[in-house]
C-alpha cells in the first residue's frame, strides 16, 4: 500500500516537473530574430489612388430595392407561389 502511494506520488511529481519546465524549454527556443513580412520589398511609400464611389452607391441602391420589395409581397399568398 505504501509502495503504491509512493509510486503514485513520484509519478505526479515527475508530471508536474515536466509541466513546469515545458514553457521554459519553449521560450528558450524562441530567440530567432523576427522579420516583419509586411515591410519586406517596400523601398518606397505605397499609396492608394483616390477612386470614385459610384459602384458602391449602385450596389447600395440595389440592395435597398431588394429589401424594400419584400414589403410589397402579399401576406396571404400560398407557399406554392
Amino acid at each position: 500500500m505504501i509502495r503504491g502511494m509512493k509510486q503514485r506520488l513520484l509519478s505526479v511529481l515527475c508530471w508536474l516537473a515536466g509541466v513546469m519546465l515545458w514553457p521554459a524549454m519553449v521560450l528558450a527556443q524562441d530567440e530567432a530574430e523576427k522579420v516583419d513580412g509586411r515591410l519586406e520589398g517596400f523601398g518606397k511609400a505605397v499609396k492608394v489612388e483616390p477612386a470614385s464611389q459610384t459602384l458602391l452607391w449602385i450596389v447600395f441602391v440595389l440592395l435597398a430595392a431588394i429589401c424594400v420589395s419584400v414589403l410589397f409581397k402579399d401576406a396571404k399568398r400560398s407557399h406554392l407561389d
